[in-house]
This record gives structure tokens, sequence and C-alpha cells, in this order.
């Protein structure tokens, strides 16, 4: 895959107080309170992967030489248009406005009309119109307590998964969305009565799932 940034990192920490720590050094209830207490985490951030934008196959090149669009599944490849910036990301909101620009795109041309007739000349990918950048943070806050004169302990904690609850908008392909001559509506425009925005350039779903909490508890004797 693209990504031509990762960075992947984990950590464990336990905190220095309690019993054979150097702060709070005592035994009894005081350590059983405030020593065992650790954090740990895995952080994942990366860079966001290349987009591939389609038109309506129907009359193209593909369609006429070779009975459809099969290699891509379902559209044609577009042209782009030389110096106009391809995506909104960095003003993206998923009510009000595309993800794509629009403006940098025209459709395939249709054999019907166009004489040669071409195939779009947009690449496998738009390495120039990246989708968003991927970031989690996972985090794990637990206490070891012993018991029993040490010879029983449990281990109790609680997981967060995605814990700030990051929202990473799903942008890889419109092979099977609405293609480039469907034009984009906003939220609440003529047909699209939904909570988000409607035809191409639309972005209705994200590519990870939201937070989510886990408690686990373990004992050892």
């Amino acid at each position: 895959m693209d990504t031509p940034q990762s960075l992947a990192a984990s950590f464990f920490y336990e905190l220095p107080v309690g019993r054979g720590k150097p702060y709070l050094n005592q035994g009894g209830a005081v350590d059983k309170v405030v020593g065992g207490w650790y954090v740990s985490g895995i952080l994942s951030y990366h860079s966001g992967l290349p987009t591939e934008v389609y038109s309506s196959c129907t009359g193209t090149a593909g369609d006429v030489l070779f009975g459809g669009c099969n290699t891509t599944g379902a559209g044609a490849r577009v042209n782009i248009v030389p110096g106009v910036r391809q995506t909104n990301k960095s003003n993206f909101n998923p009510t009000t406005t595309p993800f794509w620009n629009p403006a940098a795109f025209t459709p395939a041309a249709n054999c019907a009309v166009v004489v040669p007739c071409a195939f779009g000349n947009e690449p496998r990918s738009l390495a120039t119109a990246r989708g968003f950048a991927g970031k989690n943070e996972d985090i794990t806050i637990g206490k070891k307590t012993g018991l029993i004169g040490e010879k029983v302990s449990f281990d109790f904690r609680a997981s967060f998964f995605n814990i700030f609850n990051r929202h990473i908008f799903n942008t890889s392909s419109n092979v099977f969305g609405p293609p480039l001559q469907s034009p984009f509506i906003p939220a609440g425009g003529p047909g699209c009565s939904g909570v988000l925005a409607c035809n191409f350039g639309a972005i209705t779903s994200t590519s990870n799932s939201p937070r989510v909490i886990q408690f686990g508890f373990k004992m050892t004797y």
C-alpha cells in the first residue's frame, strides 16, 4: 500500500509508587491503594492513501471496445484538469463540501460525440489527492494488587480503543459510488434529505471504528 509515512509505537509504564518503589514505599493498606498502577498503549499514525475518481462508463472507450469497464468494476477513468486542486480536504465538511473538487476532473470522452475516442488520462491512482491520514490511540489503565501474603494477585484493567474517538473518513474511491456526472448535493438540498451530502464527492462512511471501552480482570495464584 502506498503510505509514504507510517509510525507505530507502544509503551508500558508502571507508576513509581507503592512498596519497593521510589515513592510511598510502604506495605499494607497504602500499597493496596496506591501501588501497582500502570498504563500502556499502542499508537499508530500513517499517511492517507491515494484516491481514484471515475465517471460513467456508458459510451466511453472501455464500453465501446471491451463491452464495459470491467477492469475497474464500474466506471471509466476521468481526465485530469492541470493546475487545479483535486480535493477539498483542508476545508472538508461531510454535509456541505465534496471531498473531490469537481472542477479538477472532466468525464472520459463519449465515443458517440468525440472522434477519435480516447480513454481518460487519469493514472492508476491520484497520489496528489490522498485521503485522510490515519490516527489511532489505544490506551490501557490497570492495577495489580497482591493478597494473602502476595500468593494471590488481581489484575484489573480498563482498555480504551480509539480513546479520542477519532473519525477518519473513507475516501479511497468512488468506483462503486456516484460518478463524476452526478452533481454534488449538500445535505438537505433537493433530492438529498439525509444528514450527509449526496452524489459525487460525498463521503458517507468512516474507515475506522468509534471508541470502544473494554474491562478485564485476571486472578493469578
